[in-house]
């Protein structure tokens, strides 16, 4: 449904400004009874909503917002130094799902270019709350 022409516009092109005046949380969407409203279905639909929506909102939340704070992120890059960009056209069914529900690239991409950039203060954070 997300993924046709009739619902979003040019659905296959990475657009954060779809999203820039929606300011419902996750259970606002998914209880909004225009489902045009909605950015996804991950967490189900009418009656069979996900009732730890709320919980795994704010953990996705939490861990990225680390992961950013702590990690530097780079393109991986090939043996001649060439980027590497998975093409979004060549994504694979996973886990048997319906078509462009669990989709992901044919190629997995390596995090080689993973950069730690804390400094003493963050290792120290990091090593005493997370591990």
């Amino acid at each position: 449904m997300l993924c046709s022409v009739a619902v979003i516009c040019s659905p296959r092109s990475f657009d954060p400004l779809r999203y820039f005046n929606d300011f419902q949380t996750a259970s606002e969407a998914a209880s909004n009874p225009d489902v045009s409203k909605r950015d996804h279905f991950g967490f189900g639909a009418w009656w069979r909503i996900c009732q730890g929506m709320h919980v795994a909102e704010r953990s996705i939340f939490l861990g990225v917002s680390r992961m950013l704070w702590d990690f530097g992120f780079g393109i991986a890059r090939d043996a001649q130094g060439n980027e590497i960009v998975p093409d979004p056209e060549k994504l694979k069914e996973r886990l048997g799902r319906q078509m462009d529900l669990n989709r992901s690239p044919a190629e997995h991409l390596k995090f080689e270019n993973l950069k730690h950039l804390s400094g003493a203060s963050q290792a120290k954070i990091c090593d005493q709350f997370w591990f």
